[in-house]
């Protein structure tokens, strides 16, 4: 039985990853599929490491940042960048916030404005940016998801009595 060597593992890893990861960074993805692609990122990142490919490391955890900030793989790729590369890069969540804010209120897609509004929660609750999220929802009749983006911002300290009219059936 013939093993591998490591670099063809290593190869055969990071076309893998490349593969599954390789996502154009302007489009909109889903939190999911953001965190996805930035730990897949990661573990390229980690395996140029080993093989002393510096500059491809580099980037690659450069890219695990950016698709995922608020992410572990952000975090550990952040931490490997200081050791390693000497790049002090901290986690900001009221900046990442509103980068996602301004691409959402940018957007004229009701999809792209759902996944940007979603990943500016995963930075940082807001009870307008739920709003922002159920009236979306109530504009593509999904009644249910519209149920959970206007209690969650209830939940998050909005006065239910300042509701737009159209939102208030959805309260619970």
């Amino acid at each position: 039985m013939k093993l591998f060597s490591v670099t063809v593992l290593a190869g055969i890893l990071i076309s893998f990853c490349l593969l599954h990861a390789e996502t154009d960074i302007s489009s909109a993805l889903t939190p999911l599929q953001r965190l996805t692609n930035s730990e897949a990122w990661l573990d390229v990142g980690k395996t140029y490491l080993g093989l002393k490919k510096m500059k491809n490391a580099e980037a690659c955890l450069l890219r695990t940042v950016e698709f995922y900030p608020m992410g572990k793989a952000a975090g550990e790729a952040r931490e490997i960048l200081n050791s390693r590369f000497g790049m002090s890069m901290v986690y900001l969540p009221d900046q990442v916030y509103l980068r996602y804010l301004q691409k959402a209120q940018s957007s004229s897609d009701p999809d792209i404005r759902i996944k940007f509004y979603s990943m500016a929660l995963e930075a940082k609750e807001s009870p307008d940016i739920c709003l922002d999220l159920a009236r979306l929802y109530l504009k593509r009749g999904e009644p249910e998801q519209t149920r959970i983006f206007v209690n969650r911002a209830i939940q998050d300290g909005w006065d239910k009595n300042k509701l737009d009219f159209r939102l208030q059936e959805y309260v619970r």
